[in-house]
């Protein structure tokens, strides 16, 4: 597939952007791994990049937080409900993350047993649990997955990834100097 000057631009102004605003190659390089792999089609690659993103940058900030910037020990919390409120409580706006409809967002955050859908899919493709994105060929009736089935949870998560890496930004511009 043939790209023009100006899908060629966007792409590397969207890469480029996640270097500049999450700022650290222990987490941006999900993030541009993540588009490339959208990019390419390959969903599942891209979908894992950027959760993977969004959990690392998410447990970055808090490691240099609680620790200091001295410590490299990325350890810690998957992406969870838990995760996402740590998160809040020091004054990230996690509600960017919020899927397009879910509107029960909040709700789900303080509830341990419902992940939102950020958590829910992480844990599912994680896992292997693709049933969910099984469709119908309504020719035979058969049921198959293929990773283009993703295509629509890959293109909200790297959504939600750009809405994101702004709000990395925003929150690390706001650290106080040492």
């Amino acid at each position: 597939m043939t790209q023009s000057v100006d899908e060629k631009f966007k792409a590397f102004a969207v890469k480029h952007n996640f270097v500049h605003r999450i700022d650290g190659a222990e987490s941006h390089w999900y993030f541009i791994e993540g588009a490339q792999a959208f990019e390419s089609g390959l969903y599942i690659a891209s979908t894992l990049s950027f959760l993977n993103g969004i959990e690392s940058s998410i447990r970055a900030i808090l490691m240099y937080l609680d620790q200091g910037f001295e410590n490299t020990d990325l350890t810690g919390s998957v992406l969870s409900n838990g995760l996402l409120t740590r998160a809040q409580n020091v004054g990230l706006d996690v509600g960017l993350l919020a899927f397009q409809n879910e509107a029960d967002f909040t709700e789900k955050l303080g509830n341990k047993r419902t992940p939102v859908e950020l958590v829910r899919h992480r844990n599912n493709l994680c896992h292997g649990n693709v049933f969910e994105y099984i469709q119908e060929v309504p020719e035979t009736g058969e049921r198959i997955f293929i990773p283009e089935f993703l295509a629509p949870v890959a293109s909200e998560i790297r959504d939600l990834s750009e809405k994101w890496s702004k709000e990395v930004a925003r929150f690390k511009s706001e650290w106080p100097e040492d």
